[in-house]
């Protein structure tokens, strides 16, 4: 399993491997990014991603496991076509060599953000400004789930600069 990982401890910390990080603060979590194979599921989700190179699609449902379940069905999907899918996840720990994510030549990147309302909106813009996220040729799909659509305003802020394309899909319970 390849993955990127990266924690500050008392300043500021870099991570370059075809993509790049910077976290400021004092003692704060880090996020890491890991390469996952996702599972198709029996009943596929197939969003209607805008034609920009970066889009984002806020899955949002009372049934946590079923939004989980949305998002590794979107994925799949992407995935079929080759795309890399990588899983980001908040985490306190040591940092690891951080090792390459998306090989040359790939045809996009999925980043799966389970949880993403429990992501403080300082921790969303840490990962959305990562290099990876902003690579030119690369097309990018963010799935993020949530219990509420109470996070959303902060994601669509986040990426307003960057004319990503920004959608909701309530996930039933």
């Amino acid at each position: 399993m390849d993955e990127q990982r990266v924690v500050a401890r008392g300043g500021t910390a870099y991570a370059v491997m075809h993509a790049d990080l910077h976290i400021h603060g004092r003692g704060k979590a880090s996020y890491r990014l890991t390469r996952i194979e996702p599972q198709p599921a029996q009943t596929p989700v197939r969003p209607d991603w805008p034609g920009t190179r970066l889009a984002a699609l806020w899955l949002h449902g009372p049934d946590f496991p079923r939004t989980g379940d949305a998002a590794e069905a979107a994925a799949a999907d992407l995935a079929r076509s080759g795309w890399v899918v990588l899983s980001a996840r908040i985490e306190h720990g040591t940092a690891e060599h951080p090792a390459q994510l998306v090989p040359p030549g790939a045809p996009g990147v999925v980043i799966i953000v389970d949880g993403a309302d429990d992501w403080s909106v300082a921790e969303l813009c840490w990962l959305l400004s990562n290099a990876l996220v902003h690579e030119p040729g690369l097309p990018v799909r963010l799935l993020l789930t949530a219990s509420t659509m109470d996070g959303l305003p902060e994601l669509r802020a986040a990426l307003a600069n960057v004319q990503a394309g920004v959608s909701a899909l309530p996930v039933p319970a």
